[in-house]
């Protein structure tokens, strides 16, 4: 069964459920949660508050056992669970990252033994058998790959809770030397437009948007590929 898993910074997002990135552990099993994961001695709950932002996500096993849930969710909606399953995951990351990180997140996921756990006193054995990885922005126009092939230069922008990506495609396919992935996006700005609004507007000078000036040299670089 092969399982898309989108590792946003605000939410984790599937095929069929979307859940805030935010994670409980607990060191005895809570009595009133609907959702338990029990592994490696650990017991687990999804929180609707968000881990912090993180550019390299392997860094703890949080976003692996986020992973967890989205997997056992998956399978749960796609049936009665069953004790042994075999999973491909597709996952992403943004554009600008990719080259750096592709490796190291294919082999965060990646156990070289199954995983066993337990969901809601239902027990598990799940194997990872290939990791998929792709750039972001380009995961969300791939099936109009036609239409785009048509387009000499194309830029997509994918706004997000604290990045936002800036990809270029050249008749349909990606060109990785020309990306930005900027620590900006919508919650960044709803934090800077309550602290705006704390400060109070007289006293308040804003700093440059650096969304508009990624745009302004997205704009520019495209007028000068275009001349060229």
């Amino acid at each position: 069964m092969l399982i898309d898993i989108d590792h946003g910074n605000s939410a984790v997002k599937t095929s069929r459920f979307q859940f805030c990135s935010g994670l409980t552990e607990h060191l005895a099993r809570p009595p009133l949660a609907e959702d338990i994961i029990e592994y490696d001695g650990r017991y687990w709950t999804l929180s609707n508050t968000r881990i912090a932002y993180k550019r390299d996500k392997t860094r703890d096993d949080r976003f692996f056992i986020l992973s967890l849930f989205a997997i056992v969710k998956e399978l749960a909606a796609a049936g009665p669970l069953k004790p042994l399953n075999t999973v491909d995951l597709a996952v992403g990351l943004p554009p600008e990252h990719y080259g750096n990180l592709r490796d190291g997140f294919a082999r965060y996921f990646k156990e070289p033994c199954p995983v066993h756990l337990t969901y809601n006193d239902t027990k598990l054995c799940i194997t990872i058998r290939h990791v998929f990885v792709y750039p972001q922005a380009y995961a969300a126009v791939v099936p109009q790959g036609a239409r785009l092939a048509q387009q000499p230069l194309l830029f997509i922008v994918d706004i997000g809770g604290m990045t936002t990506d800036v990809l270029l495609l050249r008749s349909g396919k990606p060109d990785l030397e020309f990306c930005r992935s900027l620590e900006t996006g919508i919650i960044t700005m709803q934090n800077q437009g309550t602290a705006a609004r704390r400060d109070g507007a007289g006293h308040h000078h804003p700093q440059p948007c650096r969304r508009c000036e990624a745009s302004k040299g997205a704009t520019a670089h495209s007028n000068h590929l275009q001349r060229g």
